[in-house]
């Protein structure tokens, strides 16, 4: 939310545009989202890994060696990203001479050429933290002791996990953009492709809501099953009505009268009564008072 909120009023006030078509007080807020863009997209990926590998350690808690590969991967990816939080916050002193250079403002900052190093280097860690975790998860899943369906379901939902890096290694090419003198408009794309993978992060980061969903859903659909063929079955048996035809009719002396039937059972029950009996015809007698 921080980071969407911040790059969406960057965008309002220029970001994407011509330094030269835009008038100075909006390129001081549009700079000034910039800096916090910064800080947001270090955060957001850190909080992203260490979750992950807080989930992935409940995974492998059980494994000592996955235990302690997890634990590395984790805190790399999480130092790395506190380096570059700081890197990013006090790139500039004092800070706001990031914005304010543009008005005229007194201050120095860091080289250039440090946040593009930075930037390069805070990717590749990005990279090889989600490929480290791939692996992992490929090794856990595959010596898991259940079923292979289980499997099946478990190793996308963990793959999906490790995606994230495809959005750093695309970004790449973009960071050179800090170099230019056209700040707002030539890093439009390392933006866009920012805001990419901190999406894809927190949406790995969440994935292990998903298995109760998953859950849900499966057992709506098997008892949604279920009813369908309960129903369709109580309506075949019901088209099943035996036919009855009267033979005759015997006039007994007094005031009794005997009418007997044949019904005749449908195959598929007549063979189900072929343990009991061995009449596929059943007598149907019934007497009822007749007054002369």
């Amino acid at each position: 939310m921080w980071y969407t909120t911040t790059e969406l009023a960057g965008v309002h006030w220029g970001i994407g545009k011509r330094t030269a078509d835009i008038p100075l007080e909006e390129s001081v807020h549009v700079m000034q989202c910039w800096w916090l863009c910064f800080l947001c997209y270090s955060s957001t990926i850190t909080f992203a890994k260490l979750s992950l590998g807080f989930f992935f350690l409940r995974i492998g808690s059980t494994v000592g060696k996955y235990r302690i590969g997890i634990i590395v991967i984790t805190g790399s990816a999480v130092l790395t990203g506190i380096s570059y939080f700081f890197l990013s916050l006090f790139q500039c002193m004092p800070v706001d001479f990031f914005w304010k250079r543009l008005e005229g403002a007194v201050g120095k900052c860091i080289s250039i050429d440090v946040i593009v190093v930075a930037t390069y280097w805070y990717g590749a860690v990005t990279v090889a933290t989600d490929i480290g975790f791939g692996i992992l998860v490929a090794t856990l899943i595959w010596n898991l002791k259940v079923e292979l369906k289980a499997k099946l379901l478990v190793a996308p939902m963990l793959g999906l996990a490790c995606v994230a890096s495809y959005a750093a290694l695309v970004r790449m090419p973009y960071v050179e953009g800090f170099r230019s003198d056209d700040f707002l408009f030539n890093t439009v794309d390392l933006a866009l492709w920012f805001t990419i993978e901190v999406g894809v992060s927190i949406f790995a980061a969440n994935l292990a809501t998903l298995r109760p969903l998953v859950r849900h859903v499966g057992t709506q659909a098997r008892e949604l099953t279920s009813r369908m063929s309960r129903g369709n079955t109580t309506e075949a048996v019901q088209t099943e009505v035996p036919s009855t035809e009267e033979l005759t009719s015997v006039e007994h002396s007094g005031k009794r009268k005997m009418s007997v039937r044949v019904v005749e059972l449908p195959s598929d029950r007549a063979a189900r009564l072929q343990n009991d009996t061995e009449s596929t015809i059943s007598l149907t007698r019934s007497t009822h008072q007749t007054e002369y």
